[in-house]
């Protein structure tokens, strides 16, 4: 796959002070399915700066750890790496205590000729455009989706839903304490030519779910970094006054070993 053309991301730090997403792509090695490829994507909290280092040692540790483990699937490898990553950022709350509180979620997405793959902890999305459809693959682990429900039962009035102090809090994170919560699927989706996966942060979210679905529609035919980069300026043009870093990620779906046919 070729870099900008078949996959790329692109980031913006909103109205934040300061860059606490990461996010990288990687291959995955030829004897584990392969060839195929990863990407990550880590999106920190924290005060002052913890924030960005949760992320960056997540991601590093990630990456490093799914290229080390002995195992014979993505599967395996995800979850050995998300929990090297949980302890990496529990090594390096004991070294610098003055740290305490940080912590990020994580998103890794793996394409292979046996479909698609992903392990989400936290409520960094992940989609599918498929033939002008776009759908959630994976699970909130915000306090959105109950708000949400509340909603469509009555308990709750949508307006109250917006401006609920739960909003943006997280039911599962890493922490460097236990996971909460892992979403992981029990088996890979299978891909077709002219697919569109999409991993973002929740910066993303600024945007509507059928907004999102009429750009990718729009670009369906344009190379992953023109839609990419049309996404993020799509959010920055709405000029939300807490606008939150924002990260796309775009892996484009060609005939070249991972679409069933």
């Amino acid at each position: 796959m070729i870099a900008e053309k078949d996959f790329a991301g692109r980031q913006s730090v909103g109205k934040r002070k300061r860059q606490e997403d990461a996010y990288a792509f990687s291959d995955i090695p030829g004897d584990d399915g392969g060839p195929g490829m990863f990407v990550v994507i880590t999106d920190g909290m924290g005060g002052h700066t913890s924030g960005e280092q949760a992320s960056e040692i997540a991601l590093e540790s990630f990456v490093d750890a799914f290229h080390l483990v002995e195992a014979t699937s993505t599967a395996v490898r995800f979850k050995s790496a998300v929990v090297a990553a949980n302890q990496a950022i529990a090594d390096a709350l004991k070294e610098s205590p003055e740290l305490t509180g940080m912590g990020t979620t994580l998103l890794a997405a793996a394409v292979t000729p046996q479909g698609l793959e992903w392990l989400s902890v936290g409520d960094s999305p992940l989609y599918i455009w498929r033939a002008g459809t776009l759908t959630r693959l994976n699970a909130d682990h915000s306090f959105r989706p109950m708000l949400l429900e509340m909603v469509e039962s009555g308990e709750l009035k949508h307006t109250d839903a917006l401006r609920h102090p739960l909003k943006n809090l997280l039911r599962a994170a890493l922490t460097g304490r236990r996971i909460d919560l892992i979403d992981q699927p029990k088996a890979p989706i299978e891909l077709y030519e002219g697919d569109v996966v999409l991993a973002a942060t929740d910066g993303i979210q600024t945007l509507r779910d059928e907004d999102i679905c009429a750009l990718m529609t729009r670009w369906a035919e344009a190379d992953a970094g023109t839609l990419a980069g049309g996404l993020l300026q799509a959010v920055l043009d709405i000029n939300y006054v807490k606008q939150d870093n924002t990260t796309v990620a775009i892996i484009k779906i060609s005939s070249a070993g991972f679409a069933a046919h």
